[in-house]
């Protein structure tokens, strides 16, 4: 009985279909997350919609490497802005007299 059992959990699985079923509903969360400001909640989807690509055997056109490069290009031109935008209140917050 264990014999078989081992047997089995060895042997490949194909696709999960829950798994092709959720692509939609995670590039719907990456737009979601994209329009508030989400950066890394967007980016976090974005690596699990590219595992799911990857298990159903579907290339996406949105992570060729020329776009995945667009896309880190304007992730980081997005941090900066959220990174000087901090700079400047915490700049505004040391030069307050206590």
């Amino acid at each position: 009985m264990l014999a078989l059992a081992a047997t089995t959990s060895a042997q490949p699985v194909g696709p999960d279909s829950l798994d092709c079923a959720r692509q939609d509903a995670v590039q719907r969360q990456m737009e979601a997350a994209k329009q508030k400001g989400q950066m890394l909640r967007r980016q976090r989807l974005e690596t699990e919609l590219a595992t799911l690509n990857t298990r159903c055997g579907k290339e996406s056109k949105s992570f060729t490497r020329l776009d995945q490069i667009g896309q880190q290009q304007q992730l980081v031109r997005e941090l900066e802005l959220e990174l000087q935008e901090a700079r400047d209140i915490l700049r505004a917050l040391t030069a307050q007299r206590p």
